[in-house]
């Protein structure tokens, strides 16, 4: 009898420590993704490239799509709380202020603008 009292302090125990460690560790907050599309207006595929790849090298950019086709953008953003349509478009440097339709908002919970869009405003 004294080894299966062990064996259920033993378990006992373990279980215990699971659940101390469950209830003290703290769990970390999902990041925020920020997401940003709209229109552009590219013509020379070369300069589309080099602004894609210019768009990839941005500290705050993870995924960026350029549609040569449809002329359309996507670009997700980490560590932004926000993004203004100004500076947005500034990341896009001469090409900037050829942008239209542009949406912005937080991924995941704002819904994204179906193409093609229609009623831009901007």
């Amino acid at each position: 009898m004294n080894g299966i009292m062990k064996k259920m302090l033993v378990i006992l125990m373990l279980f215990s420590a699971g659940y101390y460690y469950a209830q003290t560790t703290t769990s970390q907050p999902s990041p925020t993704f920020l997401f940003a599309q709209g229109m552009f207006n590219i013509e020379d595929e070369q300069q589309l490239m080099d602004q894609e790849n210019d768009l990839r090298n941005h500290p705050n950019v993870k995924v960026v799509r350029l549609d040569k086709y449809s002329n359309r953008f996507f670009i997700l953003i980490q560590d932004l709380d926000s993004l203004s349509e100004q500076e947005l478009r500034s990341w896009f440097g001469p090409y900037g202020s050829d942008l239209t339709c542009i949406q912005i908002g937080v991924h995941g919970l704002d819904p994204v603008n179906e193409f093609p869009f229609v009623n831009c405003t901007n």
